[in-house]
């Protein structure tokens, strides 16, 4: 096992981009995570090859989708409301507006599937 460590959040950002490009990944799955939100992780391997980073929790891709940074460490989209989160998820899917939380559910998991299957390994 290796440990890295990093004085700032910069170095760190570049640590985890060193290991990406050293192992030629292409697109990154991630957790929703605020030490990577911290370490402007996205914007840092949008700048390499590896410019499809995709979250994984679906309050956190349509967050994103949107160009906002979290609301909140558990929430991350707390301060939209349920039709706001379906007008978002209309327009960034390209698909017929949902307004059940089960059916919208379904989509996001339809949406995120494939991209959990696509992802490099290292």
């Amino acid at each position: 096992m290796t440990v890295l460590f990093a004085e700032t959040t910069q170095e760190a950002a570049r640590l985890v981009a060193d290991i990406a490009r050293r192992h030629d990944v292409k697109k990154v799955i991630k957790t929703k995570s605020m030490v990577t939100e911290e370490m402007r992780l996205n914007a840092v391997l949008g700048e390499m090859a590896c410019s499809r980073s995709k979250r994984t929790s679906a309050s956190t891709s349509c967050r994103s989708n949107d160009n906002e940074p979290p609301s909140h460490i558990i929430a991350p989209v707390v301060h939209k409301d349920k039709d706001e989160i379906a007008d978002l998820f209309a327009k960034t899917h390209q698909r017929p507006r949902l307004t059940e939380i089960p059916e919208m559910t379904h989509e996001a998991r339809e949406i995120l599937r494939p991209h959990f299957m696509t992802a490099t390994w290292a």
